[in-house]
């Protein structure tokens, strides 16, 4: 299972950013920048990596590419009507 963190802009946003971060952290460390960037008028979905902060599994590669394409998948889904930036 993914952890993943939603942010909203606080007015109508201009359209939905899909953060990914770096191989070394997780969300605990990465998810203060949401902020610069739903003030900037982004919506912005992050999460963790399968086997990074509180997502269940192991890294590697090929769940890297896995992770990320349900991730593109579900903003997608649940944003159809905003650009989708990552």
């Amino acid at each position: 299972m993914l952890n993943a963190l939603l942010f909203h802009s606080a007015e109508s946003a201009k359209g939905l950013i899909l953060y990914f971060h770096g191989n070394r952290h997780s969300l605990d460390r990465w998810g203060r920048y949401a902020a610069d960037l739903t003030t900037l008028g982004y919506d912005v979905l992050m999460i963790d990596y399968r086997g990074y902060g509180k997502s269940t599994g192991y890294p590697s590669e090929a769940g890297l590419y896995q992770d990320a394409e349900a991730t593109l998948g579900l903003g997608k889904r649940k944003f159809p009507d905003q650009p989708l930036i990552y």
